[in-house]
């Protein structure tokens, strides 16, 4: 379950890199 969290967590950050975050 903590590892899901990380996945998103690590997921949402590359979305913001990508929109120059």
């Amino acid at each position: 379950m903590i590892k899901l969290i990380i996945n998103n967590f690590n997921t949402g950050m590359k979305k913001v890199m990508k929109f120059g975050g």
